[in-house]
């Protein structure tokens, strides 16, 4: 359930900008009743989002236009140019056409724009979203999606997964499904299906197994025929970390009064345990599944990632995904399968195909069987 208290205001303002911004045709509204699809335990969700087709790709498809099992060249563009001799045309290799980047959020559509979070990111809505509400934590300044979330990513993420009841998704890396450069996580209210609203995604049935397990144990799931790794939080430990937060918090605006600071920018609480605490148990995740970089440290160089083939191979790709309870990480080697292409959202157990003929080609191979194939092997 949502906060009823003053807090049920982030969501409101969520609300009345998406009322808004569906009335002025500045989101992209998908039109489709979803099908349940039962496989492992997890009664899929499958909706086909014909608004994805219209949804611009600034991020390279690796596995469309790289074999990362031959990474010993750079990607190149063949052209055979026939100089009027049947027997006798010209191979020519050229370097592929650089796109122009335009940062969709450098800067954010004002007709999307939700309010900021703190002093480093904003809140927007998708326009290209898979449900109402779907939104979007994004850096106000560049930093590249490859990169991995940080301590102030999760105070922002907290921040709406508490308030909004929300659930957080971050597609890291050339083959998670990511479409966009510029670092951002989304956001989908909760639960998916109303008819189960013990669970606040699919997948989440294949976890409350493991809910008796020590708090901040990482278990794999043993239904899925690929890696994975999860944990429950210590919700003691949120508990007085928030407690803490509070407290600060309420000294911070009194000495602003006392200041006559009217400064209402909700970044008073300079206390980052909490964002820290969900930080340390994300890079555990990482660290079980051997996805730590340092990338931090190193600068990503957008122009190799789009043409440099051994680069784009070492980048790590994976799916992560936050509730107010749990958080979940899957490894990623390939974008797509069998012309489906597979983000965070499908690893919810909400897969979203852009048309009809996409459907019948995932109820032929099955859910699963997709999953697979652009994962990580056991």
């Amino acid at each position: 359930m949502r906060s009823v208290n003053n807090t049920i205001q982030l969501f409101d303002k969520i609300k009345k900008v998406s009322e808004r911004a569906t009335q002025i045709g500045s989101i992209e509204k998908i039109e489709s009743t979803p099908i349940f699809m039962n496989e492992n335990g997890i009664n899929f969700m499958v909706s086909v989002a014909k608004s994805l087709l219209k949804r611009p790709f600034n991020f390279p498809k690796p596995d469309g236009n790289i074999n990362c099992n031959d990474c010993n060249s750079n990607i190149e563009e063949i052209k055979i140019i026939n100089n009027n001799d049947e027997n006798n045309n010209t191979i020519i290799t050229e370097p592929p056409i650089k796109k122009k980047f335009i940062d969709p959020f450098l800067p954010c559509d004002k007709d999307l724009f939700v309010q900021e979070l703190f002093d480093r990111h904003n809140l927007v809505l998708n326009k290209y979203n898979v449900s109402n509400h779907h939104s979007i934590i994004a850096t106000k300044n560049f930093e590249n999606q490859v990169n991995p979330l940080n301590q102030f990513d999760f105070k922002a993420i907290w921040k709406c997964i508490r308030e909004c009841d929300m659930l957080c998704f971050f597609n890291c890396g050339p083959n998670s499904g990511a479409s966009q450069p510029h670092k951002h996580v989304q956001l989908l209210t909760t639960p998916f299906n109303y008819d189960e609203p013990h669970l606040k995604c699919p997948i989440e049935s294949l976890f409350l197994k493991y809910k008796n397990l020590p708090n901040e144990s990482i278990f794999q799931i043993d239904e899925l025929p690929f890696k994975t790794a999860a944990l429950y939080y210590d919700q003691s430990k949120i508990k007085a970390f928030e407690q803490l937060e509070f407290i600060e918090s309420n000294e911070n605006y009194s000495n602003n009064i006392n200041n006559n600071n009217n400064n209402n920018n909700n970044n008073n609480n300079n206390n980052y345990q909490l964002s820290k605490y969900f930080e340390l148990q994300y890079k555990s995740l990482l660290n079980h599944l051997e996805l730590n970089t340092d990338n931090d440290n190193n600068p990503v160089d957008y122009d190799l990632i789009s043409t440099d083939k051994q680069y784009m191979c070492k980048l790590k790709s994976y799916n992560f995904i936050m509730t107010k309870d749990w958080m979940f990480i899957v490894p990623r080697s390939a974008y797509q399968s069998n012309g489906i292409s597979i983000n965070s959202v499908g690893f919810t157990g909400a897969v979203l195909v852009r048309k009809e003929e996409e459907l019948e080609t995932l109820k032929s191979n099955g859910i699963i069987s997709i999953l697979k194939d652009v994962s990580t092997p056991k």
